[in-house]
């Protein structure tokens, strides 16, 4: 009798698949050109238009070098051997994914159904931690982190990443509590023999883990895309007919075909080149082109139920999901004086005119968010840095931009004691009015949401400086929201002690704005589908995802009147008071 445990399976091996197949849009790409049979370039970037034709080409280089691609002839691409047998792999992951986190929510195309399966069990000491909770069961976090392997940071990161992917749960809520397989874990046995299988037979290539460039603000706007553009073939995404696949070695028989939701869009019209991103973003903003009809051919029904490709508006914002990026990067861009740099073709960074401020958005970092630094001395060691991670909804963090990039030039003087924009509140303040309610008893200070769902927390007592600077888990302040705000949240953002405390208000002001924001139907992170409050957008709201995201700040219109910084000459004020360089 076949053994169905995760551990039964050659960890190394699974490891492997998962990093060749798990790569974003992998799983899109090849069963588009497996539908279609070899494809030019042009043709496969006419079938994804949510890419750009440069991160289509990074994506194929990275799948050809991964072995799932063949190149018979220059600018050519087919299905490699490997790339077909990911085809089984594909339906069961797919299936699972469905018997497990379908929830309530509105219908997921099947392709988007195996890229999040993947995601979930993707990700550095995932699968040497669920294979030790299946080889040992029940531990606690030290005989946890030891038969896992991993440093302590990079176990602490990936327990929280797990639970969150709902994998992993705790076995009571005491500190010392075990951790065990969630249901959704334990049937992962199948998964990992499919995938182990694949990986036997896949050729032997060093497997490029990371995607060559295709950041996640770029998957954001993407995924954004994925629903307006009317730019495709016919049949785009459907699997071509084949008996359908059974879980090796299971008892739930024939997993229904991958056709039995198909993504069709229109014909295919020319790609459009922009130029400026600020230029592209202010003509789509005046005229956004209606989605595509039937773009999606899922079933709608029950009161939840939206078509998948149809922009809803979401309430609260803290669980509405990351978003598109482009409240931040419009502010960013559109101040007067910043530099950026892009390197590597992913990963972003700002720098202030003053040189003070410094601002990345390094999509294969630890958080994988936005990181803002301040240091006085701008070659010295930062006085402050607030962390936002991957999932942060992009409001809060456009919230945090707006503030800081219209105070920096007169050195936050405007929201200071006396100036026109201060407001004498601190983000605690902020939060009770809105009746959030403090966690008695409790060390650090929390406060929690009306709802549950959203959290504050402030640490007390003395913290080596650097500390909270090294370790953002140890910064003083952090917001975070989910299911389960404090143990298992699903976004993070961390403000160490040297953050000025109107930012931090700011962004405490956008956290618990009650106004909904606008997301795609499909893109609600499954684990709050049943905790948000979905509408439908009605057609008079159909305005361009950014230009809503945008007027929901009240500071918008002042970040594009934000004057040059002073001359070099003029006296710089310190910005926060007793800071490193004077002690």
């Amino acid at each position: 009798m076949p053994d169905h445990r995760i551990s039964a399976h050659d960890a190394a091996l699974v490891s492997k698949a998962i990093d060749r197949l798990a790569p974003r849009w992998t799983t899109w790409t090849l069963q588009t050109i497996a539908q279609h049979g070899q494809m030019r370039l042009t043709k496969i970037a006419a079938a994804l238009p949510w890419l750009s034709t440069q991160n289509t080409q990074q994506i194929l280089r990275q799948m050809h070098a991964n072995g799932l691609l063949d190149r018979p002839d220059r600018g050519v691409y087919e299905v490699s051997p490997s790339g077909r047998n990911a085809h089984s792999v594909h339906r069961t992951l797919a299936f699972w994914h469905r018997t497990h986190f379908s929830g309530s929510g509105p219908a997921v195309a099947e392709a988007e159904r195996t890229e999040n399966a993947l995601r979930r069990l993707r990700g550095e000491g995932a699968v040497d931690v669920l294979h030790a909770l299946s080889e040992h069961g029940p531990l606690p976090h030290g005989e946890l982190r030891q038969a896992s392997g991993l440093a302590t940071g990079s176990f602490y990161y990936r327990i929280r990443q797990l639970q969150a992917d709902q994998l992993l749960a705790r076995a009571g809520s005491s500190f010392g509590a075990a951790y065990t397989l969630t249901p959704a874990a334990q049937a992962l046995g199948p998964i990992y023999g499919e995938l182990a299988a694949f990986e036997s037979m896949a050729p032997s290539v060093a497997v490029q883990r990371k995607p060559a460039a295709l950041a996640t603000t770029s998957t954001a706007r993407a995924n954004a895309a994925v629903r307006r553009t009317p730019a495709a073939l016919p049949g785009l995404f459907s699997h071509a007919s084949a008996p359908p696949a059974t879980c090796p070695g299971t008892r739930h028989g024939a997993l229904p075909p991958l056709t039995d939701q198909v993504i069709r869009m229109p014909t295919v019209r020319p790609r459009r080149h922009t130029g400026a991103r600020a230029h592209s973003r202010a003509s789509r903003a005046g005229a956004r082109a209606p989605p595509p009809p039937e773009l999606f051919l899922m079933p709608t029904t029950g009161p939840r139920a939206f078509r998948p490709d149809s922009d809803v508006l979401i309430a609260p914002v803290y669980l509405a999901g990351p978003g598109p990026g482009e409240p931040v990067f419009n502010t960013l861009d559109s101040a007067a004086s910043w530099t950026k740099v892009v390197a590597f073709g992913e990963d972003t960074y700002y720098t202030s005119p003053c040189q003070r401020v410094r601002i990345a958005n390094v999509m294969d970092s630890h958080y994988g968010g936005w990181t803002f630094s301040y240091a006085e001395d701008p070659l010295g060691v930062p006085d402050w840095i607030t962390t936002f991670d991957r999932d942060t909804p992009r409001e809060i963090v456009a919230a945090f931009t707006d503030t800081l990039v219209a105070g920096l030039p007169n050195n936050f003087a405007d929201y200071l004691s006396g100036g026109k924009h201060h407001t004498g509140h601190t983000p605690a303040t902020v939060l009770s009015s809105h009746q959030w309610e403090a966690v008695r008893g409790t060390r650090p200070f929390r406060m929690v949401s009306p709802d549950g769902h959203s959290a504050y927390r402030m640490r007390g007592g003395w913290l080596h400086e650097y500390d909270e600077l090294l370790d953002p888990e140890k910064s003083t302040w952090r917001m975070s929201a989910g299911p389960d705000p404090i143990s298992a949240p699903s976004w993070q953002a961390y403000f160490s002690r040297g953050t000025p405390e109107h930012l931090i208000t700011a962004t405490a002001d956008a956290l618990i704005d009650p106004r909904p924001v606008v997301r795609a139907a499909f893109l609600i992170p499954d684990r709050h589908r049943s905790l948000v409050e979905i509408q439908p957008l009605r057609p008079d709201q159909a305005t361009s995802r950014s230009t809503a995201a945008l007027a929901r700040s009240s500071r918008t219109n002042t970040v594009h009147q934000v004057q040059p910084a002073p001359a070099a000459t003029a006296p710089v004020t310190p910005v926060i008071a007793g800071s490193r360089r004077q002690r």
